[in-house]
């Protein structure tokens, strides 16, 4: 048994509690909390994105769809150029998590309303350097600048503006 092993049983109110790790803080289950702590705690000097919360299965389809992202737009009846194919292209393999967090954000019912979930949007955006969003990743996750317009332009525009303030400080 390691060192803190010991202490955490010492400090544990039973062997149960100690094998079951009672005693450990435990991850919320809410992702976006998870990455506005993350973010609370790391600020600006965070290195990388913390991780979206989307299956394995949905990782690779969307690794999948940045390949063949010509096939995507065919098959949402989007209008692109081969050069705004090879742009979105390039821009989702650069910001490969980003892309994911703007994937899971357009397909989870009821995320789009949550107020911190669009602070959490709003931020990745801004720390990746996509401070004024237009389509960049519209084929490929339906994320656009409407998108980013309807998270502030709701009634929560204002609390979605005191979340960033929380973030950034």
């Amino acid at each position: 048994m390691s060192k803190s092993e010991r202490e955490r049983f010492a400090k544990a109110k039973s062997v149960e509690a100690f094998i079951n790790g009672a005693d450990r803080k435990k991850k919320s289950r809410d992702p976006v909390e998870d990455a506005l702590a993350f973010y609370r705690r790391h600020g600006k000097k965070a290195e990388g994105l913390p991780k979206a919360p989307m299956t394995k299965a949905a990782r690779t389809a969307l690794k999948a769809d940045i390949q063949n992202l010509a096939e995507v737009a065919n098959r949402r009846y989007s209008d692109v150029t081969p050069f705004e194919v090879k742009d979105e292209q390039k821009l989702a393999m650069e910001h490969f998590e980003l892309a994911c967090w703007l994937s899971w954000f357009m397909e989870t019912p009821g995320g789009r309303d949550d107020v911190a979930v669009g602070a959490l949007i709003i931020f990745l955006l801004f720390e990746n350097g996509f401070n004024k969003p237009t389509y960049e990743f519209h084929t490929l996750t339906g994320f656009g600048e409407r998108s980013f317009d309807n998270i502030l332009e709701r009634d929560e525009g204002d609390d979605v503006i005191d979340e960033l303030n929380k973030l950034v400080k």
